[in-house]
């Protein structure tokens, strides 16, 4: 598969009702085991990071309830749906650019995410659950003032938050798009910078706790586990 009109009607009708019955809640997985060139450093703490992301990546994907959007180069695509079909596991597969999460539509050589809001928000997403690669950090004002409203204590948009890359990318864009009501990151399902947890009284990183925190992982697993 190539192209986005490559893609099943009946895979995309089968996600829409999912989506519909998990209440418009859906996991975005981007470009999964994009840190391919691992071969090029075996034996290194750059192998071990990305096996320890894939292992935690395929192991939240199979334990969820809600229904799996996976967005993925299309040169790799038939490689990925090997390896989630031999995990056991289930998403529907849309085919991106190569090197960005963008959808590969036939005749097309812009360069927007604007198709793939479109498509998300005919499934009736309401509330999408990022994970994958890669993540950035920048400055984002529209970020900040999301992550604010679902009640994070993070306040200071002078200081650079998860916003690019093809997965931060894609978070950054359906926050700005305003058609979804809450769009989260899965800090430990991300390679790349991870969202760090700013201290309320002072306003400066925490860089001693860059992963999330229990209680927020609480809040994500009763998304992700509970129908």
């Amino acid at each position: 598969m190539e192209y986005f009109d490559e893609v099943s009607e009946k895979d995309i009708e089968q996600t829409a009702r999912a989506i519909t019955a998990s209440k418009g809640r859906a996991v975005l997985i981007v470009h999964p085991f994009d840190p391919s060139n691992r071969e090029m450093h075996p034996n290194t703490a750059y192998e071990q990071k990305t096996r320890e992301y894939e292992t935690a990546l395929v192991n939240a994907m199979k334990a969820t309830k809600l229904p799996i959007l996976l967005f993925e180069e299309y040169p790799v695509i038939e490689k990925t749906r090997k390896r989630l079909a031999k995990a056991g596991v289930k998403a529907l597969i849309l085919p991106t650019k190569k090197g960005f999460c963008m959808l590969n539509e036939r005749n097309d050589n812009s360069f927007s995410r604007e198709p793939i809001i479109r498509l998300l928000a005919s499934f009736g997403l309401r509330h999408a659950f990022i994970g994958g690669s890669y993540t950035e950090s920048n400055y984002a004002q529209e970020v900040w003032e999301h992550e604010a409203k679902l009640g994070a204590k993070r306040t200071v948009p002078s200081i650079k938050t998860v916003s690019k890359g093809c997965a931060g990318g894609l978070y950054w864009d359906l926050i700005r798009s305003g058609q979804f009501e809450a769009i989260r990151l899965m800090p430990n399902l991300l390679f790349g910078d991870k969202p760090k947890r700013i201290k309320t009284k002072t306003n400066v990183i925490d860089r001693r706790r860059t992963v999330i925190t229990r209680k927020f992982q609480r809040q994500i697993n009763a998304h992700l586990f509970k129908r």
